[in-house]
């Protein structure tokens, strides 16, 4: 009995996969050959981007494929594109020549390719969009299409997993995807993935893409297919999955794949499913919601000691009464894999910010910015009086250093957002200046003149050197 019921799919439950811009496309192709395309009947993928060579490359006339017998599952789910309409390939833009890194191209999606996007979001329950920020397609057309998936069903928020460029890309880089991932997390939950931690640089680009892809893509896919059709001898639905992600946006995932090594150790399983090595571990501290899934017999006992050290690590364990872990697991007949994946989602990212667009009090819809804190259109907002006034700033906290010691400092979101290019680039006080219209030393005393005069402490580079009373003003505490 308990086997056919282990067995049994909800035939209902499709996922959907939205790879945009180069680095979406580049993660498509991976993650498709990843998978047999005979196994995987409910995952539906959609490919978009501005550049065109790069899709006929990848997907069209299979010129990326060459003679390597590893792409064999991507040749299968190509040559099948047009019999099981689940692969569909979108170019978008005007001249299929890419976005030039301008964001505002990249959000230029057309009428026809939101059409197809809107189709597609019919046809499927679990939708999650990948793709890269900082260059002009992902950057762009990603908070677009996650605020089309938002609105398409608001009780069924979609997923959205960034990937973030190396510092060494550039000041101008890092700012554009600090932008999309504030306005992706203003949308909808959303992991980030640092290509910075990129662990051995001895190897080809592809091959560390490979690994990324490996530990923060498919895993996700794989265990959203599995928790979706597969009825667990202790089950999570995907209305677990959909009303955990309505309790933050900031997630971060963990996969570990069981050895025998490893089932000796339980310290090692949860240290490994807390710390993935290309998000922000810090996420799963604060997180309140932590769904488990397991894949294989693991008995109770050792799973009780990985329990307790992820939920002894995890800051709002005993503090927040919405803290909760989401357990499921499956023993399928025959099969000795076993593997253990944690999805966690916390209220306030690492520096402790709650996004515009999310409640911190309680749980809403994360369909877009709510009606209160919509962003007014121009400059003047109309109070209802019959006058128009300049708006208050939108004020976010963000964890930084005081007299040396860590707290949380309200600051304008806008001002907020270049505070945290000063930690991102190591440039010089001029170069600064130029580019933010500003010193580091006055944007710090912008800030306090908003939030009652607290000075928030600059990077070393940051200090002016040559005006000993500003540095002495900076670090009288020291």
């Amino acid at each position: 009995m308990i086997d056919e019921r282990t067995k049994a799919k909800r035939k209902s439950v499709e996922s959907g996969l939205i790879a945009v811009g180069g680095c979406g496309t580049n993660n498509a192709q991976s993650f498709l050959n990843s998978l047999p395309e005979q196994e995987n009947k409910h995952l539906h993928v959609m490919v978009l981007n501005t550049d065109l060579a790069q899709l006929d490359h990848h997907f069209r006339t299979g010129k990326g494929l060459g003679p390597d017998r590893d792409m064999q599952n991507l040749r299968k789910w190509i040559d099948l594109r047009d019999e099981h309409q689940r692969l569909d390939i979108v170019e978008i833009g005007e001249t299929g020549m890419g976005a030039g890194g301008d964001p505002d191209v990249g959000a230029l999606i057309g009428d026809e390719a939101i059409e197809r996007v809107k189709a597609f979001l019919n046809k499927v329950d679990i939708v999650t969009i990948i793709g890269g920020a900082g260059k002009g397609t992902g950057s762009g057309a990603m908070p677009v299409i996650a605020q089309l998936a938002a609105d398409h069903n608001p009780d069924r928020p979609p997923l959205a997993i960034v990937t973030m460029p190396r510092k060494n890309e550039g000041a101008a880089k890092l700012l554009r995807a600090s932008v999309t991932y504030r306005k992706l997390l203003s949308i909808c939950p959303t992991a980030q993935v640092e290509n910075d931690k990129i662990r051995d640089l001895r190897r080809s680009y592809r091959e560390g893409w490979r690994e990324i892809n490996d530990l923060c893509l498919s895993p996700v896919m794989l265990a959203l297919q599995e928790i979706s059709l597969s009825v667990g001898d202790m089950n999570i639905d995907p209305m677990d999955y959909w009303n955990m992600l309505k309790h933050g946006r900031f997630v971060q995932f963990g996969i570990c794949n069981i050895t025998s090594e490893k089932e000796e150790n339980p310290e090692l399983i949860a240290q490994e499913l807390l710390n993935n090595p290309y998000q922000d571990e810090r996420i799963a501290r604060r997180a309140i919601k932590n769904m488990q899934w397991i894949h294989g017999k693991l008995d109770m006992e050792r799973h009780d000691k990985i329990l307790s050290i992820i939920t002894d690590s995890m800051e709002r364990s005993s503090k927040d009464p919405d803290f909760e872990t989401i357990l499921g697991f499956v023993e399928e007949p025959g099969d000795e894999r076993k593997w253990v994946f944690s999805m966690f989602v916390a209220k306030e990212g690492p520096d402790g910010n709650v996004p515009s667009g999310f409640d911190n009090r309680s749980v809403v819809s994360p369909a877009g910015l709510a009606e209160s804190e919509a962003i007014p259109s121009g400059p003047l907002n109309h109070n209802g009086n019959g006058r128009n006034e300049v708006p208050s700033p939108k004020m976010i906290t963000v964890r930084c250093t005081v007299n040396n010691k860590e707290t949380d400092v309200a600051m304008p979101e806008e001002l907020a957002t270049i505070w945290r290019q000063l930690y991102v680039c190591t440039e010089s006080i001029t170069w600064f200046k130029e580019r933010f219209k500003m010193t580091p030393l006055e944007l710090r005393e912008k800030i306090a003149k908003h939030n009652g005069g607290t000075l928030p402490d600059l990077p070393k580079w940051a200090i002016p050197w040559n005006e000993s009373q500003k540095r002495k003003e900076v670090y009288e505490h020291a």
